[in-house]
């Protein structure tokens, strides 16, 4: 499974953990190159925020492959 964070014109942070494994690991790509099973897209700030483990306002944020439901 992969989760990317995006920011316009910034290189994507992507997430990876392996199936069945405990392994969590990031890189960074060029926009869109890899396939995720997820993508948050947010300005770069938020999105240094996140990796700080801070929540930026959710309704700056564009999501794909992430429940509706998902909340502050």
């Amino acid at each position: 499974m992969s989760f990317a964070l995006r920011a316009p014109g910034q290189a994507d942070v992507v997430f990876t953990v392996g199936a069945g494994s405990s392994e969590l690991r990031f890189e960074l790509h060029r926009p869109s190159t890899v396939g995720v099973t997820a993508a948050m897209t947010m300005r770069a700030a938020h999105r240094l925020l996140v990796l700080w483990g801070r929540r930026p306002p959710v309704s700056t944020c564009w999501r794909r492959g992430i429940p509706p439901t998902w909340k502050r």
